[in-house]
């Protein structure tokens, strides 16, 4: 399977979890912590395999910005490194039970 496809299938996902969560939670204390709990880890698993994906193309998006590895691969890992440590932190944090 390709990288696209495979962001696009991780993507999918975490919004189908998500809204799953959203309907199918009750709707009784800490249901907001819940639903939040699910869209941070999707959103984490997310981060992650978008940095993948930008390893395998050779470049990377961040505010709008592209970076390319072969113009300037300083800039490109530095933005793969973002992405990388913001998938990591929301993954350690709610898997930890940190934020609640």
């Amino acid at each position: 399977m390709s990288s696209s496809k495979v962001l696009k299938t991780v993507f999918a996902i975490g919004v189908i979890s998500t809204l799953a969560a959203l309907i199918l939670t009750p709707k009784v204390e800490g249901y907001g912590d819940f639903v939040a709990r699910v869209f941070l880890i999707s959103l984490g698993a997310l981060s992650l395999t978008y940095s993948v994906y930008a390893i395998r193309k050779g470049e990377v998006e961040v505010k709008g910005f592209t970076s390319k590895r072969s113009v300037s691969p300083a800039l490109f890992w530095f933005g793969v490194s973002v992405y990388i440590f913001l998938g990591c932190s929301m993954l350690g944090i709610n898997l930890m039970q940190i934020y609640t």
